[in-house]
């Protein structure tokens, strides 16, 4: 058969095996029925429960087939009497000391026990030993611990171990009182667990189970449905449970090659929001002035359409098309940002559309597109567990803001890949790293120019790779040879050497990969941040290969596919330049309309032009810019001399209370789509549950609202709308609603038979050859000062997710956190005479909060850390609009604070 494999043999049929693997494995492969309750495929070995034992020909005694590697020529044999008779065995020693209350256990019809007794006929026990009594364990807010029903498996301890990294339970105690601890014995949120819930996803039997869900339904009584996560960029498949049109409990799709199975507590938990009392049902009408509380009234959908109508067309007619802006939405499908785009530029007349992707990789988007000419993730994420010997993390809190990201990077590390960390705050994957460093924040282009000066230097340079696809390399080569270490050694506070040792494992590994988010884009400098990171990869040939790359990761479930879909004021779909005549003819065929050719506005410039009073009429569909946008009051005062403010969203958000319509939609549960993850992996969603009330989904009314203006959009369903975009966008062109329905692809897909695009620049850039920049160093905007001696800088944290639209109606997640807070240097904090849970006030140049502070030795001195979800104490108030000049990205990583009592 397959040369290069083993044969043997499994009850006398003809077999074949990699090296390496176990009997259990490759019967499996084989569709062979071997029982075994500790084996899951994603863990190592363990040999615990004994149940998978077979015979082998020549061994004394039968053997655990999941420990056992295969040879050349053995045989095998799984259902000899003696095996039978020790399996029975096995299960009768199991069952006599388990609760035999098969009949009211959330398991039941799930239980691998119950399903290996039934099979093998276990219908009395033999055995009456004394029953070990453990108490049930506080898992609250998640997870019920029912230990007296732990078989001791093992599997949550090393998923707990080998995956997630927490290490939060153990075995405790041993022989007959063995058990499954936390810490010392305490209750989980007082221990280093999650919450991710994957304990409970491999546990075989009922000791690990979902707290919400009890008593709501067994496996027989659900719909299942699998569908894609709704929160960060990782795109995690999941298995959704649905009884009565409610969402009841979540697991991870095993067999999805994003997440194999894992997830995060989010990802497992965060679907209370789908049934909240708080979504909006019907289309809502403002009675209010802006200025005064919000009151809305319920009107119908048909009564909503036409004032929206009506409206737009008064401030197109008086004020021009381009007096009109939309936000479109990371949140939401592919098609329906397709149709958001579609509808400002077809109808409006405008290129003034934008959305959250600004303020998060717009910076990316813009260096990349210089340097190598596209700015996705070059390499998927099996590439970086399995290939890349050298992993760079910078400016990214992977364990918080992509927690299944994190897992991958964590099993590279276990295979012997060298993780280098940099990060002004100490993160948590900085413990398991081969060198941490901890820049002074801002200093991010000193410290990447510092890393080429020591690679061209010392000859660590790809002559062939800068030869054949690089240029400008001598006038780049010119301007690094007059970089003074020693200026940067100051500037950045990270001694020479150090730098030196980054640059050597980076340049001389075979593969190496530099993984960033915010940490880098969110500047003044954000651009230039990029390029340094590209000039790198370029520098060493680290680009263009498996698992060496250049691989941003993005921060909310669709931004990716948002971006793709032209959901930006200067590319058209397809980062099809909008400037660029021939494509925009190509468009206007198709669309049958003149289209504008100038660059639209962005996010921050739209709320300026508002505030100037040339924007009239802003639509914003799924986006909540008054928590998420910076220089919150100045928002507030720029949205209050609006015209004409449309809200289109699921909930009543704080953006939602300042518009004069808003509109009922439906959560990523209750429709259909695609969602494109950070890896450009485009995958189909499914729809598990009906939308509340009048609730339609987006796509629906973008259709619905078109016709209106006499456009007749023919779509019948949303893949007529993704046939569309195969027409129109080339990377997408092979991505049909057919092969979407069977797989996931990742684009560049160009035709309808290729397979789609794993690795890319494998042989060429998009712009031919790839291009080294001069990039100066330049401060930060604003920096500490004697009336403000602090720095602020914001990110993400675990629990919450964006603007808590959907995280703050989930009652586990507000368990986790309580109340906003602000993580600062302990030193600092003994200097000024504050403890953990006292409360400060926090200025800056634009506004006040007051929060709770905590305090945290990953913080560097002088710097204080907020994180920005809570609109209570909301820390964009304090944060500053000045913006990168190419990306127009926010700094929102530094700005200057005071703190008083």
């Amino acid at each position: 058969m397959s040369s290069g494999k083993i044969k043997f043999f499994i009850d006398g049929i003809e077999v074949y095996g990699e090296k390496g693997k176990t009997i259990l494995e490759v019967a499996r492969e084989y569709n062979i029925e071997i029982p075994a309750l500790c084996y899951d495929k994603r863990l190592s070995f363990n040999g615990a429960c004994r149940l998978c034992i077979v015979e082998v020909q020549g061994e004394k005694r039968p053997v655990a087939s999941c420990c056992y590697p295969i040879y050349e020529g053995m045989n095998v044999y799984t259902k000899t009497e003696k095996i039978i008779n020790y399996r029975k065995l096995t299960l009768q020693l199991l069952i006599s000391n388990h609760p035999l209350d098969c009949m009211i256990c959330e398991k039941s019809g799930d239980c691998l026990l119950e399903k290996y007794a039934y099979e093998y006929g276990i219908k009395e026990l033999n055995y009456q030993g004394e029953k070990q009594k453990i108490r049930e364990k506080d898992g609250k807010p998640f997870i019920i611990r029912d230990y007296e029903k732990c078989i001791l498996c093992g599997r949550c301890v090393k998923v707990c171990e080998e995956i997630v990294g927490a290490n939060a339970i153990d075995y405790k105690n041993r022989g007959f009182l063995t058990e499954i601890s936390a810490g010392f014995d305490q209750i989980l949120k007082d221990t280093e667990c999650l919450f991710c819930g994957n304990c409970i996803d491999v546990c075989p039997v009922g000791a690990l189970r979902e707290e919400y869900s009890e008593r709501k339904g067994r496996v027989w009584e659900f719909k299942k449905v699998n569908t894609i996560c709704p929160y960060c960029g990782v795109g995690c498949g999941i298995e959704v449970f649905v009884k009565n049109n409610e969402i009841v409990k979540v697991k991870g799709a095993e067999e999805n090659p994003v997440n194999n199975g894992f997830l995060c507590v989010k990802g497992k938990f965060g679907f209370e929001y789908v049934k909240s009392p708080d979504r909006l049902k019907k289309p809502l009408l403002r009675k209010t002035s802006r200025k005064e509380k919000p009151e809305f009234e319920e009107i119908d959908w048909e009564t909503a359409l036409n004032l929206i109508k009506e409206k737009l067309i008064e401030i197109k007619v008086r004020y021009g098309p381009d007096s009109i802006a939309g936000l479109s939405s990371a949140k939401c499908t592919n098609e329906e940002n397709y149709l958001f785009q579609k509808f400002f530029r077809q109808i409006i007349g405008t290129n003034n559309v934008d959305h959250c992707a600004r303020l998060c990789h717009s910076s990316t988007i813009a260096g990349l597109s210089q340097t190598i000419g596209a700015a996705a993730m070059t390499n998927p994420f099996d590439e970086i567990e399995n290939f890349s010997e050298c992993i760079i993390l910078v400016g990214s809190n992977v364990s918080e803001t992509q927690p299944v990201t994190s897992y991958k990077i964590r099993k590279a590390v276990e295979r012997g890949a060298k993780l280098i960390v940099i990060d002004p705050k100490e993160i948590e994957m900085a413990k398991i790293s081969t060198i941490y460093l901890q820049p002074k924040i801002g200093t991010d282009v000193m410290l990447f120019n510092a890393i080429a000066k020591i690679i061209i230097e010392n000859d660590w340079i790809d002559k062939k790779f800068i030869e054949e696809r690089v240029e400008n390399f001598q006038e780049y080569k010119n301007f690094i040879e007059n970089l003074s270490l020693s200026e940067a050694e100051k500037i950045t506070g990270i001694p020479i050497e150090k730098i030196k040792q980054v640059a050597e494992i980076y340049a001389k590994s075979k593969a190496s990969v530099i993984i960033w988010a915010m940490g880098i884009t969110q500047h003044t400098t954000g651009t230039d941040n990029v390029l340094t990171l590209s000039n790198l990869s370029l520098l060493t040939g680290q680009i263009g290969k498996v698992g060496a790359g250049l691989c941003p990761l993005r921060g909310q479930n669709n931004v990716q596919g948002a971006c793709d879909m032209g959901a930006l004021p200067d590319f058209l779909p397809g980062y099809q330049k909008i400037e660029n005549q021939e494509l925009r003819e190509k468009f206007e065929k198709f669309w049958d309309v003149k289209l504008p050719e100038n660059k639209g506005l962005t996010v921050v410039e739209i709320f300026e032009a508002i505030y100037d009073e040339k924007i009239k009429g802003l639509y914003i569909m799924g986006e909540n810019p008054l928590v998420s946008d910076p220089d919150i009051n100045h928002l507030k005062e720029a949205i209050g001399k609006i015209k004409f403010l449309v809200v289109q969203d699921i909930f009543l958000t704080e953006t939602a209370n300042y518009a004069d319509i808003v509109l009922p939609s439906c959560c990523s549960f209750e429709k259909e789509g695609t969602f494109t993850n950070t890896e450009r992996r485009v995958q189909k969603l499914n729809k598990c549950v009906e939308p509340p009330g009048d609730a339609k989904p987006d796509w629906e009314i973008l259709k619905e609202l078109a016709k209106k203006f006499n456009f007749d959009w023919d779509y019948q369903n949303v893949w007529d709308i993704l046939k569309e975009i195969n027409q129109l966008v080339p990377i997408y062109k092979g991505i049909t609603p057919e092969r979407i329905r069977q797989t996931s692809l990742q684009w560049p897909c160009p035709e309808v038979n290729h397979p789609g695009t794993k690795t890319l620049h494998l042989e060429k850039f998009p712009i031919g050859k790839g291009k080294l920049k001069i990039v100066e160093y330049k401060e930060p905007f604003e920096l500490p000062d004697d009336e403000y001696p602090f720095i602020l800088t914001t990110g993400r944290i675990l629990p919450e997710y964006h603007t808590r639209t959907m995280t703050k109606r989930v009652s586990g997640l507000k368990e986790l956190i309580g109340e906003p807070f602000c993580l600062m240097n302990r030193k600092d904090m003994e200097e000024m005479g504050l403890k953990d849970n006292f409360k400060v006030k926090i200025f800056s140049r634009r506004g006040m909060i007051e929060i709770k502070v905590m305090g945290s030795s990953s913080i560097p001195k002088k710097v204080v850390f907020i994180p920005f979800h809570f609109a209570e104490q909301a820390a964009n108030i304090l944060t500053h609009h000045q913006l990168d000049p190419v990306s127009k990205i926010p700094e929102y990583k530094i700005c200057s604070i005071k703190i008083e009592k």
